[in-house]
């Protein structure tokens, strides 16, 4: 079994693969809790949603990183370090995968398989 993510493109199941977190289960999970951004389940579920409202307020805090209070940005800069990201490439996959997201559905469906 592959840990490649996926996130859906329509929520009858038609996924698009793009390859940033390939095999980066735990460190995905650690972004989003660093951004505050809610998705169902735990850190090592390989199935998950996100809200689209919670993940577009997470690009917010991505996008105003130096405003953030110390410790907050501390955690964030951390998080995307594990993954080798600059907080603007990371805002460019999140809006990557905003785009590639089923727009009839309110939440971002990410599988890795």
């Amino acid at each position: 079994m592959g840990c490649r993510l996926h996130v859906a493109k329509k929520y009858d199941v038609q996924y698009a693969s793009i390859d940033y977190f390939n095999y980066l289960i735990e460190e995905f999970h650690y972004i989003l809790d660093a951004l505050e951004i809610d998705y169902t389940g735990d850190v090592y579920e390989h199935d998950f949603e996100v809200g689209k409202e919670q993940w577009r307020t997470g690009m917010g805090k991505l996008a105003t990183l130096n405003a953030q209070e110390p410790e907050v940005k501390r955690e964030i800069e951390e998080s995307l370090k594990r993954v080798e990201l600059t907080p603007e490439r990371m805002l460019e996959i999140m809006e990557e995968y905003l785009n590639a997201a089923d727009p009839d559905n309110n939440y971002l469906n990410f599988s890795f398989f």
